[in-house]
């Protein structure tokens, strides 16, 4: 080892290079011995630089000192060496006692934060302390989440409609604290409806001091593209060492540190995602906040510690910048690294990322003062949201056609649709609701047997009638509260219209008789109509599908009358009856005929790409019988 630092061994071979203007360079490495600690003797490590504030393990960064001899270099948890130090190995080049040092991060130091140190040679005097918040490895495991308890004052509810323009809603705690939410423009899609509603109370393990307040914001896990920020006026002061943001998700999972904005007059809580947010009174800070159960909590408890730090004068604004800058850079590496890949195939991971990086935007803009506006932060993140928001609504658009699954629409395409719009990335109205597209097969076989009823009658009519109709979105219509308007017409074609029907009448004039003769000839010019299908969704269920029918579907029939009575010319006549047998079966069935004169049918949910069908039985218990069956398939075109 003593062989790597000769020149330092002979002092006076330096002095001379440095006279020619060739001044000796020192190399070392940790733990050298020998030449250093003889000269090491009363030297003084003078300045050390600060660290990254977050690395991880296996990692290598570099600091600049000053010292006149190469120095050895520990991680201390006090900030003072001591015996419990954790020594670093170093790559140290060193001249005119200024030097710089390449250190690597042990691969197992514990998860925790750390001081760097630097004394000189093997001297434990003399040596100099990072002034910068300590380095804290990203946790190889995290902790168990913690779970919070909360109780809502639903006497303190408040809701408001807010929109792309942004807007604000405010609620007043049972204890006198006040919350005022900010939505900056392009943050929510218009007519987002928002509520706030104060904690009275929340419970969790592991939190130490009082709980100042907090509320709960829904709907749970809205994703805001430009963020928002809360702002806790609590009715008594809180000091500033002892302030700790609070944020858990759900009904309390998770519950971590968050960061409080640097403003040392106002508490202000950078938010991303509605969820749960708060302000807890901690004799310890943000270190008697729960440990961190995953990598964003990780980074909002680093940043939150750095924030305390400097909203409390502990720390300067300069290494507070540089600490924070730090920690982003990190946070965003790792989310790029760790999250983006799998967010790019499948939709949990892909929420996951989302989630993350507008969390990082938004505490980046709030806590940086760059704003929601910061082209310097979106560049960074926002072309990656949209990439994953459109792998989340390109999937959605392929299960909906594959699996026949329209409940996609209201769940993922619509709803991921209008944040790609927020995020500069429309998409088609055309394309949007393609898959509700269907189409309607009717097959109608209906007799009429003469004779059942009035025996003066004889013979029989049949038909079979048939039609397809395709049943797509009405987009010239509105969209009223997310409800798309779909109607459709087809042509209906007679596979038979034939019999004849022979009525014999008597007279009335001794025992003279006459006889009359319709005979079914064909169907004529007709269509069917689908002015309206509704159903309900709940969730993933679909349910109370409703088919509005009309056809104007005539049959042309030949009559004759013959006999004693009279004897007419033979007459063509155009009617409805088979329409007017489907209406009967319709009545029959529980449905009565819509004020528009269609026939309101409730269909039976099915499965697969058979959406829903009924079958009519037109049996009366009379002369007619037979059914007509609906089928409503589900015929998207292929997803986008």
């Amino acid at each position: 080892m003593g062989a790597l630092v000769s020149p330092v061994g002979r002092p006076g071979r330096l002095r001379i290079n440095c006279l020619v203007g060739l001044c000796a360079v020192m190399l070392a490495l940790a733990g050298t011995t020998g030449a250093v600690s003889a000269s090491a003797k009363g030297a003084k490590v003078s300045h050390l630089g600060n660290p990254p504030a977050v690395l991880r393990h296996g990692a290598r960064f570099a600091v600049k000192f000053r010292s006149p001899v190469p120095p050895r270099f520990w991680l201390s948890r006090d900030a003072r060496h001591g015996a419990a130090d954790v020594q670093v190995k170093a790559k140290v080049r060193i001249a005119h006692r200024r030097g710089t040092a390449k250190l690597r991060v042990p691969a197992h130091l514990a998860t925790g934060t750390w001081f760097l140190v630097a004394c000189p040679g093997s001297s434990s005097h003399g040596c100099a302390t990072s002034q910068r918040v300590g380095m804290v490895p990203v946790p190889h495991r995290f902790a168990q989440p913690v779970h919070a308890t909360t109780k809502l004052d639903s006497a303190a509810v408040h809701t408001a409609t807010i929109g792309s323009a942004g807007g604000m809603l405010a609620a007043k705690a049972a204890n006198g604290t006040r919350f005022t939410l900010s939505v900056p423009k392009g943050s929510v899609p218009d007519g987002t409806k928002i509520t706030m509603t104060p904690w009275t109370s929340l419970v969790a393990g592991g939190l130490r001091g009082v709980v100042v307040g907090g509320v709960q914001l829904a709907p749970e896990g809205l994703a805001l593209v430009r963020g928002a920020t809360l702002t806790i006026t609590p009715k008594h002061a809180v000091p500033l060492r002892r302030q700790v943001g609070l944020g858990y998700s759900g009904g309390g999972a998770g519950l971590q540190a968050v960061p409080l904005g640097p403003s040392r007059s106002k508490i202000q809580v950078p938010v991303a995602h509605f969820s749960g947010y708060g302000l807890d009174n901690s004799p310890t800070g943000p270190a008697g906040a729960p440990a961190a159960s995953d990598d964003t909590g990780f980074y909002d408890s680093m940043l939150a510690q750095i924030l305390g730090d400097l909203r409390d004068g502990d720390m300067s604004s300069d290494d507070a910048d540089k600490a924070v800058a730090s920690v982003f850079d990190d946070w965003l590496k790792a989310i790029m690294a760790d999250e983006v890949p799998p967010g790019l195939t499948a939709d949990d991971p892909a929420r996951v990322a989302i989630r993350d990086l507008l969390t990082w935007a938004r505490d980046n803009a709030l806590i940086t003062g760059a704003g929601s506006d910061s082209a310097a932060i979106r560049d960074r993140v926002m072309p990656t949201v949209a990439k994953l928001a459109h792998g989340i609504y390109h999937r959605a658009q392929q299960r909906c056609v594959t699996n026949h699954d329209i409940t996609e629409i209201g769940r993922n395409i619509v709803p991921q649709a209008r944040d790609l719009a927020l995020l500069g990335a429309p998409v088609p109205t055309s394309e949007l609701y393609q898959c509700l597209r269907f189409k309607l097969e009717l097959d109608s076989q209906v007799r009429y047997d003469a004779g059942k009823v009035d025996s003066s009658e004889t013979g029989s009519w049949q038909w079979h009638y048939q039609a397809s109709v395709e049943i797509k979105p009405d987009l010239s219509a509105p969209v009223v509260s997310g409800s798309v308007p779909l109607d459709g017409t087809g042509d209906g074609t007679y596979a038979d219209a034939s019999g004849t029907v022979t009525t014999t009448g008597d007279c009335g004039v001794n025992d003279e008789h006459s006889t009359t003769t319709e005979s079914l000839l064909s169907g004529v010019a007709n269509s069917v109509q689908v002015p309206g299908l509704t159903f309900t969704i709940s969730g993933q269920t679909v349910g109370d599908v409703k088919l509005d029918l009309n056809s104007s579907a005539t049959e042309q029939y030949q009559v004759q009358e013959k006999g004693d009575c009279q004897s007419g010319p033979t007459n063509y006549d155009s009617a409805r009856w088979w329409t007017d047998v489907l209406v009967t079966g319709v009545i029959r069935d529980g449905t009565t005929p819509n004020p528009d004169g269609s026939m309101g049918i409730d269909l039976d949910r099915a499965s697969g790409d058979v959406f829903a069908q009924k079958t009519l039985d037109a049996s009366d218990g009379g002369g007619y019988s037979g059914t007509t069956t609906l089928t409503l398939i589900h015929d998207p075109p292929p997803a986008p």
